[in-house]
């Protein structure tokens, strides 16, 4: 299913509806549900009434589609080298929506280790290519990287930063408004992620 038919889904729109997801994680699990989707050759609705009868029938887990789906899906994202930050949380989306409709799911083994960013995405970069990437960002961009630099925060917490967040504003109040809109997140965490992308580019 295309993106577009699964945010107009009404199982999706019940499933994010119940977990009360952000703007950030519907479209994180909308990814997932894609990829999942596509793999399967299902619809949303469709998993969850298969998934609904073989409990049903009595099937233990391991005659369960979803025993096979499970394993098959992590094994295709780690064959399209997706970086494992990905992987996991293309995993989490899909679990939270068979989760969410009260599927139980198959215990699967861990994955080696903690998911870190790739190798290619851990280079830091110099002072100088900061600067050189700066003379060609607008306002906004220059911003995002000169906290990004100098803050130390995540991609998720600089796109979340709210109008009068600072270390001395400690008693700011809850909700106070974002300094950018949900379309300007959006664009400053494809920003982030692709920052040294920029910088291979110079």
């Amino acid at each position: 299913m295309e993106s577009t038919e699964l945010k107009d889904n009404v199982e999706i729109q019940n499933w994010f509806s119940r977990i009360k997801a952000s703007g950030n994680t519907k479209q994180s699990y909308l990814q997932a549900l894609k990829a999942f989707t596509e793999m399967a050759g299902k619809a949303p609705e469709q998993l969850i009434l298969e998934a609904e009868a073989e409990v049903r029938g009595g099937k233990l887990m391991r005659e369960r589609t979803i025993w096979i789906y499970l394993p098959k899906f992590r094994e295709s994202l780690e064959a399209q080298e997706l970086a494992p930050l990905t992987i996991k949380s293309r995993m989490t989306g899909v679990c939270s929506f068979y989760k969410s409709n009260n599927i139980e799911l198959p215990v699967l083994p861990k994955s080696l280790g903690r998911a870190r960013p790739q190798k290619k995405r851990r280079d830091i970069p110099t002072k100088e290519q900061i600067q050189a990437v700066l003379k060609f960002c607008d306002p906004l961009e220059w911003v995002l990287i000169l906290v990004g630099a100098s803050s130390g925060l995540a991609a998720t917490e600089i796109s979340n930063l709210r109008v009068g967040t600072s270390e001395k504003d400690k008693t700011r109040k809850p909700g106070s408004q974002s300094f950018m809109s949900p379309g300007q997140r959006r664009m400053a965490m494809s920003f982030i992620l692709a920052f040294p992308r920029k910088l291979q580019r110079l």
